[in-house]
């Protein structure tokens, strides 16, 4: 998914005591040479966290803290799945174990082999790592700083974190953020401290590493999708954030695209 960079980048969160917080964004996101407008919003509370872009496709993940499931909604498709604690990889090897049950025993094993080796050619992306700047801007009367974002050599992104207290959280709300993160396999992301001082485990704290007030994605030097902070506060949630309306298609973590269509349709909550 394209937008992971980006939802990663949205995810860079905090420590200390405080209440909701919502962030909401504005920018573009380049799709085939054109230029889209996106809307995107963060919100957390000490239930869920909630990450929403409205753009050339329309979707939403809602971690939900009772259930620790991570539900990722595609209002575009109208559709739903859910990824347990285990995150993507554990849902795709669940999932491939009941199909291996429901096959004769006759072709259990030469499946496994093949399913065996199809895991093994797949070559997992580097790991992100932050890389800290001294290049500021002001952005809402917030300083901010510029932290870029690569996966080995290449530079997939950059965020301008502000460490002011007014986008802190609670630890109830950072730990939902870790789980989150937990979830979407970024919990290996990595920081260097300005001049390749200092690398350590990204510890979501916004006293360290900001609070992102803008986002943006880069493949292949291009800029392919950009958020600016445009407005926050520190309301309740909002229900619309997590509803689901009657039509929209439940469906598992099961293909290598990541969903499994299983033609079930119901009201989801």
């Amino acid at each position: 998914m394209r937008s992971t960079a980006a939802i990663g980048a949205l995810l860079a969160l905090a420590t200390p005591a405080a209440a909701e917080l919502n962030t909401y964004y504005e920018g573009v996101q380049r799709v085939a040479g054109k230029e889209v407008p996106l809307k995107a919003a963060f919100c957390v509370d000490k239930e869920r966290v909630v990450m929403r872009m409205q753009g050339a496709s329309a979707m939403r993940m809602v971690y939900m803290t009772q259930e620790k499931k991570l539900r990722l909604i595609d209002d575009s498709g109208k559709k739903v799945a859910d990824l347990g604690a285990g995150g993507l990889g554990g849902d795709m090897m669940a999932e491939m174990d009941k199909q291996l049950a429901q096959m004769p025993e006759s072709r259990r094993e030469q499946a496994k082999a093949m399913m065996k080796s199809a895991m093994g050619s797949m070559r997992l992306p580097d790991p992100p790592h932050y890389v800290g700047t001294n290049e500021k801007q002001m952005v809402l009367d917030h300083e901010c700083t510029r932290v870029d974002i690569f996966r080995g050599e290449r530079r997939v992104g950059e965020y301008w974190g502000s460490t002011s207290k007014d986008f802190q959280l609670s630890d109830e709300e950072r730990a939902n953020v870790v789980a989150m993160n937990g979830i979407l396999g970024n919990l290996s992301i990595t920081a260097t401290n300005v001049g390749g001082e200092g690398t350590r485990t990204l510890a979501w704290d916004t006293s360290k590493d900001g609070y992102p007030l803008i986002s943006r994605c880069v493949e292949d030097s291009t800029v392919t999708l950009e958020v600016k902070m445009v407005s926050f506060d520190r309301k309740p949630l909002d229900p619309s954030l997590w509803k689901i309306h009657s039509g929209y298609r439940q469906e598992s973590m099961g293909d290598a695209d990541g969903m499994t269509p299983k033609g079930r349709k119901g009201r989801r909550n």
